[in-house]
C-alpha cells in the first residue's frame, strides 16, 4: 500500500512547482523580450543600411554634397522605401557635410537609427572616410 506524502512533503512538492512555474514563465518573458528586440535591432540596422547606401552613392555622385531631402536618395535608389527608411532613423539632411568629415563614429549622428540597433560603426566610418577624402581634394 502506498502512503500518502506527509503535509511537509505535500507543501514542499506544491512551493517546488510554484517555483518551477513561476521560473518557466519568467524564462518565457525573458525569451519574448530577446527576440521582439533581435527583431526591431535588425530592422533598425536594414533602415540604416538603405540609407547609408544611398547616402554614400549620394556624395560620391555629387562631389561630397549631402542629401538634402529623402527624394535626393530616391534618385540614387528608387527601389528602396524610404518611407519605411524613415520610420525607423533619424536623418539630419541640414547637415554641413565638411563638420561631417571630421566625426568618428561615436559622435556621427546626421544618420541615427533607432534603438535598438546592432553595431553600424564600420558602415558609418566607410561614409566619413568618403566625405573626408572628397573634402580633401575641393
Amino acid at each position: 500500500m502506498i502512503k500518502a506524502p506527509s503535509p511537509f512533503r505535500r507543501r514542499l512538492i506544491y512551493a517546488l512547482l510554484a517555483v518551477l512555474g513561476i521560473g518557466l514563465i519568467v524564462a518565457i518573458v525573458i525569451g519574448v523580450f530577446a527576440v521582439r528586440t533581435a527583431l526591431i535591432a535588425e530592422e533598425n540596422l536594414q533602415a540604416f543600411f538603405h540609407a547609408n547606401r544611398a547616402t554614400l552613392e549620394y556624395v560620391q555622385q555629387n562631389d561630397g554634397q549631402w542629401p538634402k531631402s529623402w527624394d535626393d536618395l530616391r534618385e540614387i535608389r528608387p527601389e528602396s522605401d524610404f518611407d519605411w527608411v524613415a520610420e525607423h532613423l533619424a536623418f539630419d539632411f541640414n547637415a554641413d557635410p565638411h563638420i561631417l568629415a571630421t566625426q568618428i563614429p561615436d559622435t556621427f549622428t546626421a544618420i541615427k537609427p533607432d534603438e535598438p540597433c546592432y553595431v553600424i560603426d564600420d558602415r558609418v566610418q566607410l561614409l566619413i572616410d568618403t566625405l573626408k577624402k572628397l573634402h580633401d581634394q575641393n
